[in-house]
C-alpha cells in the first residue's frame, strides 16, 4: 500500500508540474502580446474589426481592386488627347522645299470618332508630284472630323477595353466581399471555438477542485477514525484522472488562441494571442438574443446581396460585351471623314490654287470576305455566358440549400440546449444528494464519482451545443451577406468609382 501510494503521489505531483509548464509556457509567450492589449474581455465587435483591417488575404484582395483601378486608367488612355508634330526638309537637289506640320487629335465614344486640328506650313519648292505640300505664306489651318458608320459605330475595341476595365472592377468588389465573409466567419468561429474551450476548462477546473475538497474531507474523518485509508488512495487517483482531463483542456484552450491570433492583430498587423484573463464571462456565451428571420425573407436577402450571384451577373455583362465585339467586327467599314481646310497670307510658290475655303468629304469603304475569326470569337462568348449562366443557377441553388441546412442546425442545436440545461438541473440535483449521502455513510465513493463526471458531461455537452448554434449563426451572417453584424463597410458608388489621383 505504501508503494501504490507513493507511485499515485508521484505521478500526481508529474501531472501538477506538467500543467503549470502549459500555463507557464503560455503566459510567458503571452506577455508581451498582453502587454498590447486593453485589459478588459475580448468582445467579437473588437475582434472583427481587427480582422477587417488587418488579415493578409483581405489586404490581398484590396490591392487586387487597386490594379484594377489602374487597368481602368489604362482604358480610358485610348481617349486621350495626343499633340504630334513633324517636319520634312529637301537638304540637296534641284528642290529645296521644307514642310513642318503639327497637329492635335480628340477621340470621342460615340460612333468612334476622331476630331482633330492641325496647322502646316512651307516654303521653297516641291516638285509636281509632291504639290500637295505647298501652302500660303501663312500656313494652312485645318479641322476635321472622322466617323464610324457601320462596324465600329456603336462598339469598338477602345470603348469594349474601357467597359469591360470598369465590368472588371465590379468583379473585383465582389471578389473582395466574398474574402471578407469568408475571414469574418472563420474569425467569429474561431472567437466561438475559444469562448467554448475557455468554459469547457472552467468545468474541468471545478471538477478537480471538488475533488481537492473531497481529500481535505477525508483526511478529517480517516484521522477521526470514521473512514478507511482507502479512501484517500482512490479519491487521489480520481484527482490525477481529473488533472489529465485538466491538461487537455488547457492545450485546447491554447491551441485556440493560437488559431484565434491570426484573426485578432495589432495596428501593425501582428498577430495577439489573447490570453485567458480576457475570456468574456460565462454568461455572455450563453446569452442568444439575436432573433432568427423567416426562411423565405433570408433566401431573398441571399440571393439580392451575396456577392457571388452579382459577380456572374457582372461576368455575364463582360461575355455580352464580347459577343457585342465579335458582332461588330463581323460588319463591313464604313467610314466618313469630313475636312475643313483653308490657307492664310499671300500665296506662296504653290500659286493660286491655295486661295479659299476647301470642304473635303470621303468615304471609305471594305468588307472581308471571310469572317471566322470574328464569328468564332461570337460562339466562344455564347457559350462561355450560357455556362456563367448555369453557374449562377447552380450558386443560387447552393445559397437555398446551404440556408436550409443552417436553419435545421439552429433549431437542432437550440433544443440540445435546452436537453442539456435540463440535464444540468437534474445531474446536479443527484450528485448533490449523492454526496450528503455518501458524507453520512450511506453511499459509496464510486457512485460519488460518477454524479460528479455527469454534472460535468452535461455542462459540456450545453456548452457544445451552443457552440453549434453560435457556429450556425456566423454561417448564416455569410449565406444572408449580413455585412453589418460581420463589421465590413461597403464602398459607396462614389468611392468605387473613384480611380487613385496618379498625377494626372
Amino acid at each position: 500500500m505504501r508503494v501504490s501510494r507513493h507511485w499515485l503521489q508521484c505521478i500526481g505531483c508529474g501531472l501538477l508540474c506538467l500543467l503549470w509548464c502549459v500555463t507557464g509556457t503560455a503566459a510567458a509567450q503571452s506577455d508581451s502580446d498582453l502587454a498590447a492589449q486593453p485589459q478588459t474581455p475580448l468582445q467579437a465587435d473588437e475582434l472583427l474589426q481587427r480582422s477587417a483591417e488587418h488579415v493578409p488575404q483581405i489586404l490581398a484582395a484590396s490591392a487586387d481592386r487597386q490594379a484594377r483601378l489602374g487597368l481602368i486608367q489604362q482604358a480610358d488612355g485610348a481617349f486621350d488627347t495626343t499633340v504630334s508634330a513633324d517636319s520634312y526638309s529637301r537638304l540637296s537637289g534641284f528642290y529645296d522645299g521644307q514642310l513642318a506640320t503639327a497637329k492635335i487629335s480628340q477621340p470621342l465614344a460615340e460612333y468612334s470618332a476622331e476630331v482633330y486640328g492641325s496647322y502646316r506650313i512651307s516654303r521653297g519648292s516641291f516638285p509636281v508630284y509632291e504639290d500637295i505640300n505647298f501652302t500660303n505664306l501663312g500656313g494652312e489651318l485645318k479641322l476635321g472630323v472622322a466617323l464610324s458608320l457601320l462596324r465600329d459605330r456603336d462598339l469598338d475595341r477602345r470603348r469594349f477595353q474601357r467597359n469591360d476595365a470598369r465590368l472588371a472592377l465590379d468583379v473585383a468588389d465582389y471578389a473582395l466581399q466574398a474574402v471578407f465573409l469568408d475571414v469574418q466567419r472563420n474569425a467569429l468561429k474561431a472567437y466561438n471555438e475559444w469562448q467554448a474551450f475557455g468554459l469547457q476548462r472552467q468545468v474541468f477546473d471545478n471538477l478537480l477542485q471538488l475533488a481537492f475538497e473531497r481529500e481535505k474531507a477525508l483526511r478529517i474523518r480517516i484521522d477521526e477514525g470514521d473512514a478507511a485509508e482507502i479512501l484517500l488512495t482512490e479519491n487521489r487517483q480520481n484527482i490525477i484522472r481529473r488533472q489529465s482531463l485538466l491538461v487537455e483542456a488547457e492545450r485546447d484552450l491554447q491551441r485556440a488562441a493560437i488559431a484565434l491570433s491570426y484573426y485578432y492583430r495589432d495596428q501593425n498587423g501582428q498577430p495577439l494571442r489573447p490570453p485567458p484573463q480576457r475570456l468574456p464571462p460565462a454568461a455572455s456565451y450563453f446569452t442568444l438574443e439575436q432573433d432568427l428571420p423567416v426562411l423565405d425573407d433570408a433566401l431573398q436577402q441571399a440571393l439580392q446581396q451575396r456577392p457571388e450571384p452579382a459577380r456572374l451577373n457582372t461576368e455575364i455583362q463582360r461575355a455580352r460585351q464580347r459577343i457585342l465585339l465579335a458582332e461588330n467586327d463581323i460588319k463591313p467599314n464604313l467610314d466618313l471623314r469630313y475636312e475643313l481646310a483653308r490657307d492664310l497670307g499671300d500665296p506662296g510658290q504653290g500659286g493660286l490654287s491655295r486661295e479659299g475655303v476647301d470642304n473635303i468629304v470621303s468615304l471609305n469603304f471594305s468588307v472581308p470576305l471571310q469572317r471566322n475569326a470574328a464569328t468564332g470569337r461570337r460562339v466562344q462568348a455564347q457559350a462561355e455566358m450560357e455556362a456563367l449562366a448555369h453557374r449562377r443557377q447552380n450558386i443560387e441553388d447552393s445559397i437555398a440549400v446551404e440556408l436550409e441546412r443552417v436553419f435545421q442546425t439552429l433549431q437542432a442545436a437550440a433544443e440540445l440546449r435546452q436537453l442539456a440545461e435540463l440535464e444540468i438541473e437534474q445531474a446536479i440535483a443527484m450528485r448533490d444528494a449523492e454526496q450528503e449521502l455518501f458524507r453520512s455513510g450511506a453511499s459509496n465513493f464510486f457512485l460519488v464519482n460518477q454524479r460528479e463526471i455527469v454534472v460535468a458531461d452535461a455542462r459540456n455537452r450545453r456548452i457544445a451545443a451552443v457552440l453549434q448554434y453560435r457556429q450556425a449563426l456566423a454561417d448564416l451572417a455569410v449565406i444572408t451577406a449580413d455585412f453589418d453584424s460581420l463589421q465590413i463597410e461597403l464602398l459607396s458608388a462614389a468611392e468605387r468609382n473613384t480611380l487613385p489621383d496618379l498625377g494626372r
